[in-house]
């Protein structure tokens, strides 16, 4: 997807390279918020690599060398032990497999959100490291980044037990895995048939603050 951007004030318009069906909007509010209005789904894919890479592109790639387990060859050997953790659990691996399980509509979506993570590095980035970085980056490595939180959070612990690892404490402070007490998260949806405007409602709890690394 080639496309053009006009900015006036908080609007983003990336227009549809001749078709209406393929343009997305993007508009921030007062704080800074983005809001995409797209006629497609990968249209709004773009639109939200666009303004992830806007807002957190450095944090990401950040994230990206934590799931590659890279992370002590630019930032020293203090990263060492997770780096190992990383590639123990071979999230780069698995998330390779991971591809070729996907349905074609994600994987446009993947995609397209790649693009417009690379249209903002082309536009905004100059440092070759860093360009160089987002021209290398693939489906893959949106997968991994999302198992290795993943795995910080919830599973290394259940990982462990179907491991047959007991009465140990992990390198990174999780204790064994006990069912009756595994961590779990918040979620509801409406469907939209339940909602006055026909509008599906999705709500989850990120358990933490807005500008926390872990969310965006």
């Amino acid at each position: 997807m080639t496309c053009t951007r006009a900015v006036v004030g908080f609007l983003l318009l990336l227009a549809g390279c001749g078709r209406m069906d393929r343009s997305a909007t993007l508009i921030r509010d007062e704080w800074g918020v983005p809001h995409i209005f797209a006629a497609r789904e990968d249209a709004g894919f773009f639109a939200l690599g666009y303004a992830y890479a806007e807002d957190r592109l450095e944090r990401f790639l950040g994230f990206v060398r934590y799931a590659r387990g890279d992370l002590a060859a630019i930032l020293g050997p203090g990263y060492l032990e997770s780096d190992v953790a990383s590639r123990r659990w071979r999230h780069r691996e698995q998330a390779e497999i991971g591809v070729e399980q996907l349905t074609p509509e994600v994987g446009r979506n993947y995609e397209a959100f790649l693009r417009g993570i690379r249209s903002f590095a082309a536009e905004r980035v100059t440092d070759s490291t860093r360009l160089a970085m987002v021209a290398g980056l693939t489906v893959a490595d949106l997968i991994a980044v999302v198992r290795a939180a993943l795995y910080a959070g919830y599973q290394v612990p259940a990982a462990l037990a179907e491991c047959r690892v007991d009465g140990m404490m992990y390198s990174s402070g999780f204790l064994p895995y006990r069912a009756a007490a595994a961590p779990g998260s918040n979620g509801w949806v409406v469907m939209p048939a339940r909602t006055a405007d026909g509008a599906l409602l999705l709500a989850a709890d990120p358990h933490v603050g807005v500008e926390n690394i872990a969310y965006y």
